[in-house]
């Protein structure tokens, strides 16, 4: 077993480090959540999208969500926040922001659950693990439910220039 703390690429800047958890900060709670990786992309993907959606859009899903926290990850304990309390990232569990639990997949999905559940799981793990890069480091995986026609220049919503973030008709 790996290291949870070895990086993956051996360069001088690790590009992906292997962990096999996320830390969540519960901004209602407080609490810090310890939710394994694969547990965590089955809760991402169903704030994001129905269960109901084709499967391809849920693998889709999967591994942007998967990058995007990856990333999240990496960049928070390489340098971490006070305001996080070790955690990697803040979120409103309970509001369904970012993640939530199996049970609570059951409380909202009721006698839908089973086939639901089976269907997030199928699809997420037949793409577990993989993460978008570019240029070797996790890209900044911007996604979108709703699109005007066209998609944005990452310097006009982030700030600053990404070779692969740039409009696009959508």
């Amino acid at each position: 077993a790996a290291d949870s703390q070895a990086p993956v690429s051996s360069g001088e800047t690790p590009v992906l480090t292997v962990y096999d958890e996320f830390k969540i900060l519960d901004k209602k709670t407080g609490e810090i959540l310890v939710v394994p990786d694969q547990e965590f992309v089955y809760g991402a993907v169903v704030t994001e999208m129905l269960p109901s959606f084709e499967t391809e859009a849920l693998k889709a899903q999967a591994v942007a969500a998967y990058t995007h926290f990856c990333k999240l990850r990496a960049e928070e304990r390489a340098e971490p926040s006070d305001d996080l309390k070790g955690a990697d990232f803040a979120a409103d569990v309970s509001g369904w922001e970012y993640y939530v639990s199996k049970s609570q997949m059951q409380d909202r999905w009721g006698d839908q659950f089973d086939a639901y559940y089976q269907k997030v799981q199928e699809a997420v793990d037949a793409v577990y693990g993989e993460v978008l890069e570019y240029d070797g480091e996790l890209i900044v995986s911007a996604y979108h439910a709703i699109s005007g026609g066209n998609t944005e220049a990452a310097e006009d919503i982030f700030g600053g220039a990404l070779d692969y973030l740039v409009p696009v008709p959508s």
